[in-house]
């Protein structure tokens, strides 16, 4: 069922502050926007990996990919596509393409992510997600070191 215009407008804004909470790396502010436990299909490349992730474990799971992003240098998560279905008033699912590129501009890799949000007014929270980030950052071009301090400066 397509969303209402207010629910389409609510996600958006839901995925411009999840967007901007990954740039600046900000741990607490990423955590904020999933329930308190997520339910995460990942596509690894060689299979995929379906868990359960308690909230008492999900900092930690934000922090790695947190530092992953910095070691790759990842400055900007551009959202190229938004799809919005909804499931009933307050639940949704989104399909998300992003794009990661580093300070230079320079795409590190795109991936795709389906969500399913839990939606109760203007706020909402990811209660499950599945992408293939994994197994498309195994795939993009490796940068070294070198490359990647040269384009921090």
């Amino acid at each position: 069922m397509s969303p209402s215009e207010a629910a389409l407008t609510t996600v958006e804004s839901f995925f411009t502050s999840y967007r901007s909470a990954f740039e600046r790396g900000d741990i607490a502010a990423i955590e904020e926007h999933f329930a308190d436990g997520v339910h995460v299909a990942s596509d690894t490349g060689s299979g995929v990996h379906v868990q359960f992730v308690p909230r008492a474990d999900w900092r930690r799971v934000i922090g790695q990919l947190v530092s992953q992003y910095q070691a790759l240098d990842v400055a900007t998560a551009e959202m190229r596509s938004l799809q919005v279905t909804s499931v009933s008033d307050r639940l949704v699912q989104a399909h998300v393409s992003w794009a990661l590129s580093s300070r230079r501009g320079s795409l590190i890799y795109e991936f795709a992510a389906a969500y399913t949000l839990a939606c109760e007014g203007r706020r909402c929270r990811i209660v499950a997600v599945a992408h293939d980030e994994i197994a498309q950052a195994r795939r993009a071009p490796r940068r070294d070191q070198e490359t990647a301090d040269r384009e921090r400066s």
